[in-house]
């Protein structure tokens, strides 16, 4: 009876073992071990508190294996890669990625890479002073008195290439057209080389200024305006007149200053060799305790040839239209003319420039008290003729 319980027992005992194997070649047919692959971006822990992270570290990739149905139901934040930075220093660190959480029946085989390169900076300290950068002008008449900004130092913390890269830590203000006193609390901004604004990357102690600027009303005045004329027109031109809008300006100014100020002086406006109008718009010389409205005013210099008159002596008369078969004669042959226009063009006009000459059209014989005609050069004027006829005696031509 023992013997076949015994054997009863064992027969059990196989046929489970068979099962097992069965079910183990089932599950291997149908539900196999296989690798999967996925990307996490490790997590850095212990960073020392004086150091920051200059670049982005990259992903890693975990090589997974597991049964088929539970590795694709893995998602990455059922896993967990870190770093540690405990220890680290400026520069480049190389540090081994490690292994956090993982899910129950998954295995890591590999890290891709297995280590890191971390940039890590030092956090440094700075005082800087603060400078202040003020928009636009107070209202015409008002000047700005004597600036307070509390504080006027300021501690400036970050990285050490952010913090080195600051050019200057400014306070802006807007003062356009002020009239009273002005009392602001202004936001600070750190700038780089090139102007740009770099807060996001500092920590500026104290952020803000306080700024008291006294505003004064200003003493006035109003001065001619003189406009200041060097070189000279070319030759045989002059200057007419100097036109200058506006012609006087009032201006602003502490009372010593005004009065020591009888006029408001252009920079100097070459007219050398000129021989037209210029019109010009040049700025005015001022003080720097001297407050314009604007400072330009419009200048216009009036340039023309230079006139004239002169007596052109002995000008031949010529005789047009004289009848065929007719012969004439003059009393006189020449005449003085007296003319006007550009000093170059008279000064320079010979005899021969000038026609002269009396018309005889359908004058017959005998004697003829006519007036001299003159053709003149274009631009050039008559003013007298002397004399201003002639006799003109028309005969028979002789027939040879």
């Amino acid at each position: 009876m023992d013997k076949l319980l015994e054997k009863h027992v064992v027969a059990r005992f196989i046929s489970l073992v068979l099962a097992f194997f069965l079910w183990l070649s089932v599950v291997n047919e149908q539900n196999p071990e296989i690798d999967r692959t996925i990307t996490l971006q490790p997590q850095l822990r212990g960073l020392p508190a004086d150091m920051v992270i200059i670049e982005e570290v990259d992903p890693v990739s975990l090589r997974l294996r597991g049964r088929r149905n539970d590795i694709f139901e893995v998602g990455a934040e059922e896993l967990e890669v870190y770093a540690s930075l405990s220890g680290v220093g400026e520069g480049e660190n190389e540090i081994e990625v490690r292994v956090g959480r993982q899910p129950a029946g998954i295995k890591v085989m590999e890290i891709i890479p297995a280590h890191i390169l971390v940039q890590t900076e030092g956090i440094i300290q700075e005082q800087r002073e603060i400078q202040l950068s003020l928009k636009g002008e107070p209202a015409e008449g008002h000047a700005l008195g004597e600036k307070h900004f509390t504080p006027a130092q300021v501690i400036v913390e970050g990285p050490r290439s952010i913090v080195e890269e600051i050019a200057r830590v400014v306070a802006r203000l807007d003062i356009s057209e002020a009239v009273n006193d002005i009392q602001e609390v202004v936001l600070l901004q750190a700038l780089s080389r090139q102007g740009s604004v770099l807060n996001e990357d500092v920590i500026i102690r104290p952020e803000v200024v306080e700024i008291k600027i006294p505003v004064v009303e200003l003493p006035s005045k109003i001065l001619e305006i003189k406009p200041h004329i060097t070189g000279e027109a070319a030759e045989g031109y002059q200057v007419d007149e100097v036109v200058v809008v506006p012609t006087e300006l009032r201006v602003y100014a502490p009372l010593e200053v005004l009065d020591q100020m009888s006029q408001l002086e252009t920079v100097p406006i070459d007219i050398e060799g000129a021989t037209a109008d210029i019109i010009l718009e040049p700025r005015l010389l001022v003080p720097n305790e001297i407050q314009l409205p604007f400072n330009r005013v419009r200048v216009t210099v009036m340039v023309s040839e230079k006139t004239g008159e002169r007596k052109v002596r002995e000008v031949p008369i010529k005789i047009n239209n004289l009848e065929e078969g007719l012969a004439a004669e003059l009393d006189s042959g020449i005449i003085d003319v007296t003319i006007f226009g550009s000093s170059n063009q008279i000064n320079s006009l010979q005899p021969r420039d000038i026609t002269a000459f009396v018309d005889t059209n359908n004058l017959g014989v005998g004697q003829h008290r006519l007036k001299v005609r003159l053709e003149l050069p274009f631009g050039i004027q008559r003013i007298a003729v002397d004399p201003e006829e002639v006799t003109v005696t028309i005969t028979e031509a002789s027939r040879g």
